[in-house]
């Protein structure tokens, strides 16, 4: 199950998920369990029950447990919380739904299968790749090209597969399609591609490592590889050390390397940098982020793709700096001639291309630079939470909050953990209701049978719509603790806040695995004698790591399940 516990800042409310995904015309947001959607809908990919274009986010349904989505050119599919995967929008001729029919619409999402143990996916522009629990890796669509990772010829001509097929024995953590070809990563860090990359060199004889294969084939000899984006035509992929890496379609610019006039076959370095935490790959551009938290893009700026204004080159050859803000968040997405963003306090951010509305900002005009995308007011947002502590009192804990406004709020209910994953409900605080003055409340915890007790707020309006606060922990002591990470166990982050920093304006971060290796390095910049920050784990093998911070003598350790 993807979780997503994000800090946003002690002055701040805590939104318990948000996802931005972008596909081909269309993008999608997951706010606290609830599905918007926006932009071209033709194909019914928008899985709002009609055909309807939407200029800004609309609801998609009525489930409140979606996890993740995951769009594609005339299909999306989502997961929900149960472990099961959803398909809606059109197969047309490819069996993009994977239902068992060539030929299918459906405009509202559908069950795929009875399968509960589906972990991650991927989904090209005709075809999807999905991940199990057991890191079993399988496919369905079009293999026109060989995508799909197994062979399928009838009369000399792959065919395509309307159900999931398993793609092979290996195991694999991470996968990502292009137009006519897939990339993906095993769990020994080793990097695979297959498909048909025809369109990954101007010159099919440039180079030597045009795939033309139909089953994975290894990409050079590294094994460090831990994340990897495929574009339409060209691929980006990450390794341990945090440099970047690029190769196939240049035309554009798009692989980052200085120049458009040469595609490349073979994973090239993409600059010096060494921080880089993800990226993303759409049509003619590609945009990433770095450790530091700046944003960054490059290749073709002819819609405003790539979000700094109008004054560059049309071709951008290198990555440039997305302004100069560094609260981007891991969570980046790029398609067609349109890129999304969204920041370390949740909110999402859209630029680039526009004519149907994918931006979702309530126009269709291109947008150059990142515009917010504002969900509707009946999004469940019930209060503005300033405030929320827990601290030891007797033989139990006081709780504290602080609320600067509040709108047809309900109540507050308490929840109560041992780890910081599995939350009881232990009380219930009645609200205000309406107020736009800061109110306090507070709640004793008599029975707190841990030394060290997560808790967090359920914040209730009177429609029984809901959010999350942040989660805070009490030690058992009056002093409140200095490093604090969670969840514990981790799947997709670890969210750190470090409090009583002085003597310095940054940390040097260590992620080292269990032999001591050190995987990833990153500076945290202190703010106010504080650090609220999340590292992505997503692409870590499963294990014990620790994250080491020298200059406060601190070491914590967690799993990556």
């Amino acid at each position: 199950m993807l979780c997503l516990f994000l800090f946003i800042g002690v002055d701040a409310v805590f939104a318990q998920g948000v996802i931005i995904k972008a596909g081909s015309y269309d993008a999608f947001e997951i706010f606290n369990g609830s599905l918007w959607a926006w932009g071209f809908n033709n194909y019914g990919a928008l899985g709002t029950g009609n055909k309807n274009d939407y200029i800004s986010p609309t609801r998609v349904g009525s489930f409140s447990d979606w996890v993740d989505i995951y769009p594609g050119d005339i299909h999306t599919v989502g997961k929900r919380s149960d472990g099961t995967l959803w398909v809606w929008g059109t197969s047309y001729n490819a069996g993009e739904l994977g239902l068992g029919n060539s030929l299918q619409t459906e405009l509202s999402p559908v069950l795929l299968n009875n399968d509960h143990d589906w972990n991650k996916v991927a989904v090209g522009v005709h075809h999807t790749l999905a991940i199990k629990n057991d890191n079993s890796l399988w496919s369905w669509g079009s293999n026109d090209g060989g995508q799909l990772g197994y062979e399928t010829l009838i009369d000399n001509t792959n065919k395509n597969t309307f159900l999931p097929v398993k793609v092979d024995n290996s195991e694999w953590k991470a996968v990502s399609g292009g137009y006519h070809f897939s990339v993906g990563i095993k769990t020994d860090g080793t990097l695979w591609e297959w498909g048909n990359n025809s369109d990954f060199v101007s010159n099919p004889n440039q180079g030597t490592n045009v795939i033309n294969s139909v089953i994975p084939k290894q990409v050079g000899s590294a094994s460090d590889w831990v994340f990897v984006a495929a574009g339409y035509y060209h691929a980006l992929a990450i390794k341990a050390d945090g440099t970047l890496w690029a190769w196939g379609d240049n035309r554009f610019g798009q692989l980052g390397i200085g120049n458009s006039t040469t595609s490349i076959a073979e994973p090239v370095r993409v600059g010096e940098a060494s921080n880089w935490l993800s990226v993303s790959g759409a049509r003619e551009h590609s945009i990433g982020v770095k450790a530091d938290g700046t944003l960054w893009s490059w290749g073709s700026n002819a819609s405003g793709q790539l979000g700094v204004g109008q004054t560059i080159n049309i071709y951008q050859l290198s990555p440039i700096q997305i302004g100069s803000e560094t609260n981007w968040s891991t969570n980046i997405s790029a398609n067609g001639g349109s890129s999304y963003a969204r920041k370390k306090d949740n909110t999402v951010w859209a630029w680039g291309s526009n004519e149907y509305g994918q931006l979702g900002i309530g126009n269709t005009q291109n947008q150059f630079t990142p515009q917010q995308v504002q969900l509707p007011q009946n999004a469940p947002l019930p209060v503005t939470l300033l405030n929320f502590s827990a601290t030891k009192k007797g033989n139990g804990n006081l709780l504290n909050w602080l609320t600067a406004t509040e709108l047809n709020t309900s109540r507050f209910e308490v929840e109560r953990s041992d780890n910081g994953i599995n939350f009881t409900r232990i009380g219930t605080v009645a609200a205000a209701g309406n107020s736009s003055a800061q109110i306090r409340y507070e709640y004793l915890d008599h029975l707190s049978s841990s030394n060290k007790t997560f808790y967090r707020l359920k914040i209730i309006d009177k429609d029984n719509r809901y959010n999350y606060s942040k989660i805070v922990v009490s030690n058992g002591s009056n002093k409140e603790s200095q490093f604090q990470l969670y969840p514990n166990p981790a799947h997709n982050e670890v969210h750190i806040y470090v409090s009583n920093v002085s003597g310095t304006n940054s940390l040097k971060m260590q992620l080292v695995d269990v032999a001591g290796k050190v995987v990833r390095m990153e500076n945290w910049k202190v703010t106010n004698n504080e650090i609220f920050t999340e590292v992505d784990v997503t692409n870590l093998q499963k294990g014990i790591y620790f994250i080491k911070l020298q200059e406060i003598n601190k070491v914590l350790r967690f799993v990556k399940d």
